[in-house]
């Protein structure tokens, strides 16, 4: 499965032109015809892994403890690199990953004519990729 709004990125670009110049002086012109993009062999679709649990405690029925934690990893990024559209690290490059981590606490305390609540979260992502591919921007 490809993101949506995929085929114009990869049957036509706009063409452009690149003027390069050195020490002020026009040194050349790079100009690209905006040719499709050729489809690596054995495009993976991007995948994602996800484990969320959490749990609640009420104590004496006025207050209520929140605790919750989240593990996302994706996997088989889809990005351009060397005009050819297809998975980072499928030719040896740096693989295109991301992992997220995210534990989070909540206390409520409630009263007949009152609630308050307070909540802390910590999260985490490291990785080489952003996200999906986006079409409209690169």
């Amino acid at each position: 499965m490809l993101p949506a709004g995929l085929g114009p990125t990869l049957i036509q670009r706009d063409a452009t032109v690149d003027d390069f110049t050195v020490g002020g002086a026009p040194a050349g012109r790079d100009h690209d015809a905006g040719s499709a993009f050729r489809i690596a062999d054995r495009v993976e679709p991007v995948e994602q892994d996800e484990v969320t649990v959490g749990g609640e405690l009420a104590l004496a029925g006025a207050l209520r403890a929140t605790l919750w934690g989240q593990g996302r990893w994706l996997r088989h990024g889809l990005d351009i690199t060397d005009n050819v559209f297809g998975n980072p690290g499928s030719s040896g490059e740096l693989p295109a990953t991301r992992e997220t981590e995210l534990v989070a606490l909540a206390i409520e305390m409630m009263r007949p004519s009152t609630a308050i609540r307070a909540g802390v979260s910590w999260g985490r992502t490291v990785g080489t990729w952003t996200g999906p591919y986006d079409p409209g921007r690169g």
